[in-house]
């Protein structure tokens, strides 16, 4: 530095030479920071980033202590979805789906215990996409009413059959086929919607305000997780990933028919507008297929390994994953910052956001937990079989 430079200062916003005790610019008025509060400001700026990453690390750190794990759980999504923009071939799709028979689900030892990247599903939802554009121009070219049903149903299933291939491809156990998955999918959400109308008849529900969201948040997630816990036994699910994919299966084929349902308003029988479409199935990245695929991790770690039983569904370790995907998909339906008149305001798009954000969070500490999992029943059956040797 020059005894120039020592002496003065320079101004950021006109570049004018200012004595080095000066507080404002000369030439121009603008205050300079001294070195103090700019000390501060960094401090500040540190000591909030490392109070949000403590409160991220306590969040993650309890959810793992519920799946049997201990300390926090890093999250990064760059990492998780590293695989999304390399290029595949399309032998590697087909691979994915060629799994779960007999001859194609691998033992223990050889199952993969590395991080997941799930890739696939974003090939199916840029497809989906550019078929929702193409019906879009069919529509235009030919209006008749049944073009516009076809294309909002078409739009209403985008996110969650994308879903649907994310836990899919999570799987690593590899031992439930992708024709099982389907079949899961298409019964569980409408077994899951005919047992919703059933207990509406007994537990009041709605939207708009508290009770009557957590009557819907109840009854909906109830009725999903009852219908995979049918699934859980009939399939013979081992272990927290396989809990995610028959939970998502069923809450994808709920979260469908439910976007389509709701394209039409009730009251006329008319279409909404696509944009209502789109918004739904947008949101539906973290709802329906993700709150299920929570809850029946709760199952899959309350039962331990054995076949599920009622009791089960009275366990602590179910109860509480349980009680996670009622409260998020209460406080969605509510109307907490929504406006009177029902259209979409900022606050309402910053809750949506903040719930799918913390869904995917408790998401991704579970697919650590299920990865986990495996790896510590690898080392043991790999340790068993060297004292068989032995």
């Amino acid at each position: 530095m020059t005894s120039e430079e020592k002496q003065f200062k320079y101004c950021t916003d006109c570049g004018a030479k200012n004595a080095k005790s000066a507080k404002f610019c000369k030439q121009c008025g603008t205050p300079f920071a001294s070195n103090q509060s700019q000390a501060t400001t960094h401090s500040e700026r540190e000591s909030h980033e490392e109070n949000r990453s403590s409160i991220m690390g306590s969040a993650t750190a309890k959810l793992n202590s519920w799946t049997g794990g201990h300390g926090e759980v890093k999250i990064s999504l760059r990492n998780f979805f590293s695989e999304v923009f390399k290029k595949h071939t399309q032998t590697e799709a087909e691979e994915i789906f060629i799994v779960g028979t007999p001859k194609t689900t691998p033992s223990i030892e050889d199952v993969s215990v590395q991080e997941v990247h799930p890739w696939l599903f974003s090939r199916i939802f840029a497809f989906a996409i550019l078929l929702v554009i193409l019906m879009y121009v069919l529509t235009t070219v030919n209006g008749r009413p049944g073009m516009f049903i076809a294309l909002t149903s078409v739009a209403a299933v985008v996110i969650p059959v994308s879903s649907l291939i994310l836990f899919f491809e999570i799987n690593v156990l590899q031992n439930i086929s992708f024709y099982k998955t389907v079949q899961m999918s298409f019964f569980g959400g409408v077994l899951s919607m005919l047992l919703v109308m059933s207990l509406d008849a007994v537990i009041p529900s709605g939207t708009g305000n508290i009770l009557a969201s957590f009557g819907t948040g109840f009854t909906e997630e109830l009725s999903k997780v009852l219908i995979a816990a049918y699934f859980v036994n009939q399939v013979r699910a081992r272990g927290i990933l396989n809990g995610l994919l028959i939970g998502s299966a069923v809450g994808a084929g709920f979260a469908a028919i439910e976007n389509i349902i709701y394209s039409v308003n009730d009251e006329t029988g008319t279409l909404l507008p696509l944009s209502s479409d789109i918004f739904r199935t947008v949101t539906s990245m973290g709802t329906h297929t993700e709150w299920c695929a929570i809850s029946t991790v709760g199952l899959i770690i309350a039962c331990a390994g054995k076949k599920l039983t009622f009791g089960d569904l009275l366990n602590i370790k179910f109860l509480r994953f349980f009680a996670v995907a009622v409260i998020l998909h209460t406080i969605w339906d509510s109307g907490i910052l929504s406006s009177q008149d029902g259209t979409l305001t900022l606050p309402e798009i910053i809750k949506y956001t903040s719930l799918i954000a913390i869904v995917w969070i408790v998401i991704l500490v579970l697919i650590h937990a299920g990865l986990r999992g495996i790896s510590e029943l690898k080392r043991a059956k790999i340790g068993q079989k060297n004292i068989e040797k032995i």
